[in-house]
């Protein structure tokens, strides 16, 4: 059995050495490897808002209030701005509704 180093308070004031950088968890590869996703993910999830969401298909049935008034007013802003076609409702909205989990 071996027993517990005695705790010396003198080196407890000493200033640590300097870390290194390793380069399999902090390197290139990985910042661009996270960033591609989140910024994938990020635009996968405006087009889905601009071209795809109807906040009078939103929420529930049952509900008094079954969409954010600002996402209305967010949709109806951008819908101004960007045309719908109708097609891409129906082939965008597919193919993001199989993209969930």
């Amino acid at each position: 059995m071996s027993s517990c180093p005695a705790l010396d308070c003198a080196n407890a004031l000493q200033v640590p050495p300097p870390l290194q950088p390793n380069p399999d968890i902090s390197g290139i590869g990985v910042l661009v490897g996270f960033f591609a996703t989140a910024y994938l993910a990020w635009i996968l999830l405006v087009i889905n808002y601009v071209w795809v969401f109807d906040p009078a298909e939103a929420g529930l049935a049952k509900e008094k209030h079954p969409t954010n008034p600002i996402d209305k007013m967010l949709v109806k802003f951008i819908t101004r701005i960007i045309k719908r076609p109708e097609k891409t409702k129906k082939i965008w909205g597919n193919a993001l509704e199989k993209a969930r989990f």
